[in-house]
Parts: C-alpha cells; structure tokens; sequence
C-alpha cells in the first residue's frame, strides 16, 4: 500500500483538516518529477552520444516555460510546508494542554472520590444506615462516571499520539522526496537552509512527542486499574487494548459471508417463483390452508425486523468506510461491535428466517414430498419472534453481545424518562428508529394476539387481531411521537428558551404528526376524519421533507461551495447527496401510510398485506438513508469544533471537599474496617482495595512546552478552513499546468 493511503487512513476524521497536506505537497513536486523522466529517455535516446545527450538536456532545462514551472511549483512547496508547519504546531500545543489540564482534573477527581469513599466507611462504622446508603448510591454514580471518563481521557490520548506520529512520518517522507524528485539546479538555497531546517528540527521534536505519549497513557493506564479494576485489571487491560488493535477482514470471513449471500439468493428466488405459480399468495382466501390468509402479518413483521438489522450493518459499514465517527453520537465506549461482527449476526437470524420461511411454505401449500401438519408447523413464526426477543432482553451480559444489549437498556431508559434528567439527541434518535418499525411491532402486536386467540378459543381469529381494528395499532405511533414532543420541551428547559427556536418548531411538527397517526385511526369511525387526514398528512409530509433537508442534514447552508448542500462532506461525492435528498421526498410520501395503519384500506388496494409489507420495506430504506446522513451530519459537527470523544464529565465536584472537613488526613483506606456485608458488593470492593498511594504527578508540566516560541492558537481550525479551499484549487491549478505542459514538450 502506498504511503499517501496509509497516511490518509491514519488520520483522525474530525482533525483531517489539521494534518500535513501531503496530497498538495507531491502534486507541487510532480513537474520535477515529469522533467526527470523527460531526461532520463533523452539519456536512453542518446547513450552513445553523450555530447549530444548533455545538449539536448541543457536546452531541456533552460527551455522557460519548464524553468518558470518548476520554479513555481517549488516556491509554492515551501508556502505549503510553511503554512502546514505552523498549523500543526499550533494544533500540537493547544491540544497538548487541553490534555495536560484534563489530567489535572482526574487526578484530582481520584483524590476527591478516595475521599468520599473514607466518608461513606465512616459513615457506616457510626450507624448511621440511612445517610450511608444514600451516600453510596451517589457515589457508585459517580465513580461509574468517571471510569467512563478515563476511557474518554484514553482515547484523547491515543489520538494525539497518532495525530503527531502520522505528520512526523509524512515530513520525514516528503522531505525525502523532495530530494529525490526535485532538479538541484532550481532549488531555492536560502529555502533550504531556512525553511528545510526547520521542518528538520520539527521532525526531531515530533519524535520526541509519541514517548511523552506513552508516559501519560501508563498513567492512566494504572489510574484506571488501581482504582476501578483492583480484582480484575486484565479486564481492564483487554478494554483499553481495543483502542489500539487494528482489525483488517479475514479471507475466511469474507468467504462465509459470501457462502450464506449465494444461499440466500437461491432461497429467495425460490420464494419468487413459488409467488409466479400462484403460491403463497396473501389474498387467497379459498384454500383453506394458505400461509398467507392469516399467518403472513407474523412472518411479515419478522422479516422487516430482519431487513432493518440489514440496513443497520449497512449504515455500519458505511460509516466505517467512509471514516465516520459514529461512536461519539451513539455513546459507544469499548463495547461497540466491528461491522464483521453484526453481519455475522444478521446472517444467522437471516439464514434461520429463510429456512423456516420455505419449510413452512411447502407444508402449508401443501407441495408434496411435504405434507401439510398443522399441529406443529403453525408454530414457527412464534418461536422466530421467541428467539428474536430472547436474543434483545436475554439476561446475561457475558455472551450474545451483552455489552450490546446493556448500551441498548441504557438508551430505552434515556429514551422513557432519562432526558428528564439530563437530554441527549440519542434519545430521540432511538425514538426515531421505533417509528420507523410501526409495521414490524403491529405485526408483533398481532402475532401476540393470534396465539393468544388460538389458545383461548382454539380457534383462528375471525379478523379481530388486524391492526385496523385494534387500538395497539394506532397507539404503536402514537405514544413514539408523544415521547419526543416530550423530549423537545425538556431541551427547551436545558436551554432556557422555548419560543422561536428549533426546539419548538420540533415539537409542533412532532405534535402535527401525531395528530396524523390519530385521524387515521378515528376514520374508522367516521369518513368526515378521513377527508381532515389528506391535508394534515400531506402538510406534515412536506414539511418533514423540509426539516430533513435544512435542520437534520444541514443541506441548503449559507456560503457553501457546493449548490444547495454545505461546505463539509462526509461522504466522497455530492451525487450521493443529490440522490438522497431527491429519493427521501417520495419515501417520505410513503411514510405517512406507516403512522397511519387504516388508511391503506380507503386506496382500493387489492393486495392489500403485500402492500404493506412493500410500505414497511420502503419506510426501512428512509430510515437506511436517515440514519446514514443523520450520523454524518453529527459527524460534521464535531469536526467542526475538533471534537473527537464524548464530553469529559467531572462528576466529584470541587465543592464536595466541605463534606469531608471532619474526617482527619491520617485515616486512610486501609484502616477502614472491611467486613462480611462490604463483600457482598464487587465494586465497592474494588474501589475499597485500591491503592492507598496516589500516582505521582505525570512528567508533562504545565511548563513544559513541546514548543518554544509559539502561543496556542483558538482559531487554528478557522485558518485550516481558508487553506482548504485554497489548497484544493492549487492541486487542479497543478495538474492543468502539468497538462499542457506534457503537451507542449511532447
């Protein structure tokens, strides 16, 4: 792999601006290099003439529209080494003391939680149960909080590491190149020994800057350890090892993978043609054993279920692929899931679904060798969804992706009533993805209420369990939509403002929607609702497709260079942008029917469950194409404001210090009396047992500089912005040059 693409993939997404422009610097160095091509088949041309040889390379090089050129293109390697250097210079120094104050704080953050861990103790050793445990549960918050904040800490770490690594190899490499490629009669003197020195003693710096690094990783490395992993420290060695591992795609998984998709496509065209001979047709009501009259909503919900999980390994990978940072948004930490990992996954319940998909198919139609046994086959779309849902609330964290399933608890609970407590846009990003699966969790809805009829009466239910003639399957669109108006009245309070802000345009166009969900279901009781429906339906549709654009996607910003998006992509081309924004409008005119389950009925539909089944395949694609610019979007934002981990939160306040005044210096840990209820709590027994000396302070002062003669500069990524643009124009600008001047010495 060439160096240029292993430093590309080396960057930081949210820094990429801020790196060494080695793309820029090799097209400055690509005349000289075409010119000593140029000269060495004159020397083939000429090899046993030398006299000759020499002539025509003089007159080669003393040709002035080479000269000019080369001259040009080196004076503007030196701007760009010049302006790069003192980019990532300011960068390396402000960072560096954002980090070195961050330290600060979490070595005084482990000194006030040693503390209140010596109050808790005495506390209990006076009695006093009651203010015990209520000052242990704030504690265990707390120090849970922190952990998490160390990780963060970590990753910074780790980040700046390979964001100074990274630009030391690309000078190193550059540099080397520009004496290999560059003419020695047009090189500037007095830039070499000025500008050249330089980057020299740069160089020399930056490979001093990874072992200051290190240091401080081992420093919270064993802070994290001796404080939060005293019994275990190889689990929190593995944790921290995550960050560092660079996982590349086995050949025998990507075999699998291939080996379950020809499997899957063979059963899927076999579906296909059973449908061609007339076979599983929904809308058959005169065989009596047909899989489709009542049992297809059961398989129906199963499979969107399915193809949203697809969607969600497809966004992944998308992210991935593209370099988006998705784990800051979504509040991944080390326990996030490699795409590798969730296709595995989404295979298994696939290859399960399509199995038990056909087999039930032959039985029910009755295709011989298979005979039709109702007294078993019935059964399979219930132990499908058994399986499903054991797998999303299955009890255990150490197996089936535990770490998965407990940040899943973690968001629902945001979702319910956490944001009452402290906001968060995940929450209702996770509220989002509920009313896209409206179909799936009526389907889920009606499965429930299929068996349950079956048991109770023995018996299949005489059209009773449909969602239009349920209020579960008005209510599965509603209550989402009533959570978020929620959510955006309590941003409003975390803002202080309600009026004219996003925030209430939020909550009318949400509240607008509901609105949408509840007309449909009063149709069934008068036709008056369904003529009010089409204008609410249509003005929330429109004006959904509005927000989508300008808010949640940013398209449309003020001084963009590219027509009707923003100045910062994500993604490589503005055609996917294009496609997006033009293909959201018609799934957004298909998404009013998901959050209105009655009005398919008033279309004069003649399929009317495939129908549906088509609208909640749509509706996944949206949500597909929503959450894949909803997170890039994100990802922008942080770019932005060079944000490349979650908020560092320091939950033991400095003000907490007055509640310890009256426990003396000298009590300590390890004169606390441990006794046999302590044991029963693992945490606080590994908060107890941890080290009673504190770590020194870290080798990287306050006063100690990386480097001298240079002040932070707050405004490093404004200027990094303006070169962009710059710099962009000056590689077109080279090639065009090089261009014509190929074309004219040829």
């Amino acid at each position: 792999m060439k160096f240029a693409k292993l430093f590309l993939n080396a960057m930081i997404p949210e820094w990429i601006k801020l790196y060494l422009n080695y793309k820029l610097l090799k097209t400055q160095l690509s005349s000289s290099v075409f010119i000593k091509k140029k000269i060495k088949l004159l020397k083939s041309k000429y090899k046993t003439k030398k006299k000759q040889y020499k002539q025509e390379k003089q007159k080669l090089l003393e040709n002035e529209l080479v000269s000019t050129k080369i001259k040009g293109d080196l004076r503007g390697f030196c701007d760009t080494i010049k302006d790069d250097l003192i980019k990532i210079q300011s960068f390396l120094i402000w960072k560096y003391q954002d980090i070195q104050k961050k330290n600060n704080k979490l070595q005084e953050q482990i000194k006030l939680m040693k503390k209140q861990l010596e109050f808790i103790k005495l506390k209990q050793y006076m009695g006093d149960e009651t203010d015990f445990k209520k000052h242990l549960q704030d504690f265990k918050e707390k120090s849970y909080i922190l952990k998490q904040t160390i990780y963060q800490f970590y990753i910074e770490i780790l980040q700046y590491k390979s964001f100074v690594t990274s630009n030391h190899q690309g000078l190193i490499k550059i540099l080397k190149k520009y004496k290999k490629w560059s003419i020695t009669q047009f090189r500037d003197k007095q830039f070499e020994s000025l500008v050249l020195s330089e980057v020299m003693n740069e160089i020399l710096i930056l490979k001093k800057v990874p072992d200051k690094c290190s240091q401080l990783l081992n420093v919270t490395e064993r802070l994290l350890l001796n404080n939060f992993y005293a019994l275990n420290p190889k689990k929190g060695r593995y944790n921290l090892r995550k960050y560092q591992q660079q996982k590349s795609v086995k050949g025998e998984i990507l075999f699998k993978f291939g080996l379950f998709i020809g499997f899957a496509l063979v059963l899927l065209t076999f579906i296909f043609l059973l449908r061609i001979e007339g076979y599983i047709d929904p809308d058959n009501n005169q065989n009596q054993h047909s899989i489709f009259q009542k049992m297809f909503p059961c398989f129906r919900g199963l499979a969107l279920f399915i193809i949203y999980y697809w969607y969600l390994a497809l966004d992944l990978w998308g992210w991935t692929h593209f370099r988006i940072n998705y784990k800051i948004y979504l509040g991944f930490n080390h326990h996030f899931s490699t795409v590798e990992e969730v296709f595995k996954r989404v295979s298994y319940f696939s290859a399960m679904f399509l199995l038990s998909f056909v087999f039930y198919s032959l039985q029910a139609e009755n295709i011989d060798p298979f005979s039709y046994r109702d007294s078993y086959t019935k059964y399979i779309p219930l132990v499908l969804w058994c399986i499903l849902l054991l797998y999303i609330f299955f009890p255990f964290t150490t197996i089936l992706n535990g770490p998965g399933r407990v940040w899943l608890y973690k968001i629902l609970a945001g979702a319910v009533y956490g944001h009452f407590i402290k906001y968060e846009s995940r929450f209702t990003f996770c509220l989002d993805q509920f009313i896209s699966m409206a179909i799936p969790l009526r389907d889920l809805d009606y499965t429930i209420c299929y068996y349950k009829t079956i048991w109770q009466t023995g018996e299949i239910h005489d059209n009773e369990c449909f969602s239009s003639n349920r209020l579960t399957g008005a209510l599965i669109a509603i209550i989402p939509f009533s959570m978020k108006t929620i959510h955006y009245i309590t941003r409003a309070r975390d803002k202080g403002k309600f009026w004219h802000t996003d925030e209430m345009w939020n909550f009318f166009k949400t509240l607008l929607a509901t609105w949408v969900a509840v007309l449909s279901f009063l149709a069934n009781k008068h036709y008056i609702y369904r003529i009010i429906w089409i204008p609410f339906a249509a003005f929330c549709s429109l004006f959904q497709y509005w927000w989508d654009l300008k808010k949640d996607w940013l398209f449309f910003e003020k001084g963009s260079n590219v027509r009707f998006l923003r100045n910062d992509l994500g993604y490589n081309h503005p055609c996917i942008y294009y496609f997006i924004g033009i293909s959201n409008f018609f799934l957004r005119l298909t998404w009013i029917l998901t959050v209105s389950p009655n009005m398919y009925l008033y279309l004069n539909i003649t399929n009317k469950e495939l129908f549906i089944f088509v609208i909640g395949f749509l509706e996944m694609t949206r949500r597909l194409i929503n959450n894949f610019i909803k997170i890039e979007k994100e990802y922008i934002t942080n770019l932005r404001s060079l944000k490349t981990t979650r908020e560092i939160v320091y939950p033991f306040a400095n003000q907490d210090k007055s509640n310890f005044q009256d426990i003396p210096d000298r009590l300590t840990l390890s004169g606390l009396y441990l006794n046999e209820q302590d044991k029963s709590d693992e945490d606080l027994i590994q908060l107890f047992r941890a080290t009673t000396n504190m770590l020194e302070k870290s080798d990287l002062n306050k006063s100690d500089y990386l480097f001298q003669g240079f002040q932070p500069d707050m405004e490093i990524l404004e200027r990094a912005k303006k070169q962009e643009k710059f710099q962009e124009s000056q590689i077109r600008k080279i090639k065009q040059e090089n261009k014509n001047l190929k074309a004219q010495l040829i």
